[in-house]
């Protein structure tokens, strides 16, 4: 038991956060949750935090000066990192020896062999990390061993998804992805709690992870508040003009992932183009890891200029792209939460969205909901989003207002009566 009058230590994995130094997908969903969380939970007074930035395998130790300068990791927090010199070694040998498709025997050899052992060295690292802390806290990554048996520590796990497990078809590719996050599934049972992310990913833990209900606890996400209503039409100018987009247009943010249904939302906005020649608007796609554009469905040369990619968009230009657009698209067949549409909504921008998995959670009456496997709905939806400004305008207005009642600070206030709840009224897990 743990006195209310001496301070909580933490151990906050947040290896996730070094992906703040690249610029593609991987600085999106998850990178921006376990920021803005690490950032509220350090504000508490109460509360002692070590950053463990172990789980990442490729990844300098110098580094971390820099993801303290730019308080990436709150000044106050301290940071765990099993790196020295011979892992910098390593890791440089990787980087040197980057994967592209011309890379000779040499290089394959040298990389495997780096990656060989510097997946020995954290995991061996990871389960000597010492244990004198009350609890463990991870955001994405598998809780180590040594944590998940020791009996005084408590340890809690966000869980975004169940993905992999729901929509099987779309990882049979992807064997790392789902091998990382079996890796995840092994460690939940019903000895600790967990806190989900949506009550639609509650009741998939139950469903599929037979997770109970008491140990389930939802908190609520929140969009990241640096992304703002950009009322100032010169810098939305800017901002299309930098990407090249010289008309009205509607905004599409994502990864190429299939279940984000992308092809979709291309294929029924060029139908609504050639069932509404008149209609002058572009379709904007714009999202990381986009090395090549084979989703694209076929395009009569015609609609071509309707469609603009813009791939990676840096984060300080997303405000003015969301604030900029008619409306949003996102017509996703599965999302643990859904955060680029309360992100459209914080910037006053329309959004059309499915009306399956934890998307109604968030949307509510905001928007527009399509089945996201018909594509009658889904040009009907184009149609009244872009003729019916008042429509557009209302959605707008009502998409604002709920977004300032779905922010992370709830969420924060959730998981730290539940930690204190934990600790100070229960013996400790």
């Amino acid at each position: 038991m743990v006195q209310k009058t001496k301070k909580i230590k933490m151990l906050f994995e947040g290896s996730v956060l070094s992906h703040y130094l690249k610029k593609d997908g991987l600085r999106s969903g998850i990178y921006f949750i376990t920021y803005n969380i690490l950032k509220k939970l350090a504000v508490y007074e109460d509360i002692d935090i070590t950053v463990s930035l172990s789980y990442n395998k490729n990844f300098l130790v110098s580094e971390i000066d820099l993801l303290k300068k730019d308080e990436i990791i709150p000044k106050n927090c301290k940071v765990e990192f099993s790196g020295n010199k011979f892992t910098d070694f390593l890791v440089n040998s990787i980087r040197k020896n980057e994967k592209n498709k011309n890379d000779n025997l040499i290089k394959k050899v040298i990389r495997f062999i780096a990656y060989k052992i510097l997946y020995i060295y954290y995991t061996v690292s990871l389960n000597l990390t010492k244990s004198d802390y009350d609890v463990y806290f991870s955001t994405y990554n598998q809780i180590p061993n040594n944590i998940l048996h020791n009996k005084k520590i408590l340890s809690y796990q966000i869980i975004h998804d169940l993905i992999p497990i729901v929509l099987k078809e779309f990882y049979k590719k992807n064997k790392l992805k789902r091998k990382d996050f079996e890796k995840v599934l092994y460690t939940l049972d019903n000895n600790r709690k967990y806190f989900a992310v949506s009550e639609y990913t509650k009741q998939d833990m139950i469903k599929y992870l037979k997770i109970e209900d008491k140990n389930i606890i939802v908190m609520q996400l929140g969009a990241n508040e640096d992304i703002q209503k950009v009322d100032n039409s010169t810098s939305i100018d800017k901002v299309k003009e930098k990407y090249h987009i010289k008309q009205n247009y509607a905004f599409s943010l994502c990864t190429l992932e299939p279940r984000k249904n992308l092809s979709f939302a291309i294929r029924n906005f060029i139908d609504f183009l050639k069932i509404h020649p008149d209609a002058d608007i572009a379709l904007v796609l714009s999202g990381g890891c986009w090395n090549n554009y084979n989703f694209i469905p076929d395009i009569n040369p015609e609609y071509k200029n309707k469609i603009i990619i813009t791939g990676y968009v840096d984060d300080s230009d997303l405000s003015a792209l969301y604030s900029g657009a008619e409306f949003f698209v996102f017509p996703s067949l599965y999302e643990g939460f859904g955060m680029p549409v309360l992100e459209a909504m914080q910037c006053g921008c329309p959004v059309i969205t499915s009306n399956i998995s934890s998307l109604p959670e968030v949307i509510g009456d905001c928007g527009i909901m399509i089945n996201p496997a018909l594509d009658y709905e889904m040009i009907k939806a184009y149609e009244k989003m872009y003729y019916d400004k008042n429509f557009r305008d209302d959605c707008a207005k009502k998409g604002l207002e709920r977004a300032k009642k779905l922010n992370l600070d709830i969420g924060i206030k959730t998981v730290y009566e539940q930690i204190h709840k934990d600790l100070n009224n229960e013996t400790a897990i």
